[in-house]
């Protein structure tokens, strides 16, 4: 199997409050020519507890994913070349879409610095899970970062 290197998108995001939560909206492209795919993500968040001057923050959220074909074949299909030289049948993945839901927040350090984490639970399409090289029904994936104001 050929591995699956990163690759690098680029994108917009645009964020919109609401009484009740937060609307986002996100759509990237390859920019790496490793797949040329696209990426899109409509996002509702909502915050759950929040300290009085802001200090801290966690939100809980829901979102609708779309990944292109050439996005979803490049992560969870496999080729030709590929069925030769493994155990797996060719297989092509085609556009999915995907619910998550997140969990995250952020701590402000100090005037500069925050700390901010993210958790996300997706239950994967059909067309992802029936790949040979997919393991499961569900993705959980996170992140923890540092994050400088100037």
């Amino acid at each position: 199997m050929k591995d699956r290197d990163f690759s690098f998108m680029l994108g917009v995001n645009y964020s919109h409050p609401l009484d009740f939560a937060t609307i986002s909206v996100s759509l990237v492209t390859d920019i790496s020519n490793k797949h040329q795919g696209q990426r899109a993500v409509v996002g509702l968040q909502r915050t759950l507890f929040t300290h009085p001057k802001r200090k801290w923050m966690i939100n809980l959220g829901a979102e609708l994913e779309y990944l292109s074909a050439d996005y979803a074949d490049y992560y969870f299909g496999v080729d030709a070349d590929e069925q030769n030289n493994s155990v797996y049948f060719q297989y092509e993945a085609g556009s999915v879409l995907p619910l998550g839901v997140t969990l995250g927040g952020y701590y402000q350090i100090n005037k500069q610095w925050n700390m901010v984490a993210n958790l996300r639970w997706q239950s994967l399409p059909s067309d992802v899970k029936n790949s040979p090289i997919a393991d499961g029904s569900v993705a959980v994936n996170g992140f923890f970062g540092l994050l400088y104001a100037f």
